[in-house]
């Protein structure tokens, strides 16, 4: 991401210290791994050593201006996004009220409260686990970049790897409810959004984005801020989308078991 001479701190990538905090949402951690959310890393009295990749002790504003700064989110959609972190996750496992309190990005991480299974690029919670990964895993990362047919991952492509990634969990017995259903169709408008021209992204993008968490190489910030509408129209195409590619999925399925019976006569 190109920037000016006038902007403080440096925000080329540095990958993340040991003591840094992490969290599953590769637009969080690739905006602390260039400076851009600041947080605090020690203490002495009342006053805080910030230091702007530590992911530590973030406030409410310094996490909404951090997506808007990098992103181009309109206010509301960065205050909803940011409320839902404070309020949902929070400190302790406790909703931190925003403007009084701050969160480290490791919290959240907290699993089943905005981080969901059948993630794009991060492995499941354990069993009884209270956190879930935060570090990519590079094979669902690696199967997803396979569905694309050329150097871009378009939108049926990013439905078809949730289509697969939703058929995973219903053969374990498991699925995606409620808000978390939501939250991964919205996970994929975001990306096609914020990385990609809302239509289609670029693989190497992709790869560099949620693999190895950093703004990639020849992408700029957004011209167009993105706001609450649009991301619910996206979100709206891709629910139906996803729909319909579930539909015909289960409809193949059924089919297939019924020449398997026949076979069996």
């Amino acid at each position: 991401m190109s920037t000016s001479s006038s902007d403080t701190p440096d925000h080329t990538f540095q990958p993340p210290e040991a003591t840094a905090s992490r969290s599953p949402c590769p637009a969080l951690n690739a905006a602390a791994s260039h400076g851009y959310l600041y947080g605090a890393v020690g203490a002495h009295a009342a006053h805080f050593i910030r230091e702007p990749r530590s992911g530590r002790d973030i406030t409410f504003m310094q996490l909404l201006n951090a997506v808007r700064t990098v992103y181009n989110l309109s206010f509301p959609f960065a205050f909803l996004l940011a409320s839902g972190g404070f309020f949902l996750c929070g400190r302790n496992g406790r909703p931190t009220i925003p403007f009084f309190g701050t969160i480290d990005l490791h919290d959240l991480a907290r699993h089943g409260r905005i981080e969901h299974d059948g993630s794009l690029a991060h492995a499941d919670a354990e069993p009884h686990a209270e956190f879930a990964p935060t570090t990519p895993d590079q094979t669902l990362l690696k199967d997803m970049l396979d569905e694309a047919k050329g150097a871009y991952l378009t939108m049926e492509d990013l439905v078809r790897v949730r289509s697969k990634r939703d058929a995973l969990l219903a053969n374990e017995g498991r699925s995606l409810e409620g808000k978390h259903a939501e939250i991964s169709r919205g996970e994929i408008s975001l990306l096609l959004a914020i990385i990609g021209d809302g239509q289609k992204v670029s693989s190497e993008w992709l790869k560099q984005w949620m693999g190895e968490e950093r703004l990639p190489d020849g992408w700029t910030r957004p011209q167009v801020t993105r706001g609450l509408i649009a991301s619910r129209g996206l979100t709206k195409r891709i629910t139906e989308a996803l729909k319909q590619m579930n539909a015909s999925r289960e409809a193949e399925q059924v089919h297939n078991h019924g020449d398997e019976s026949i076979k069996q006569d």
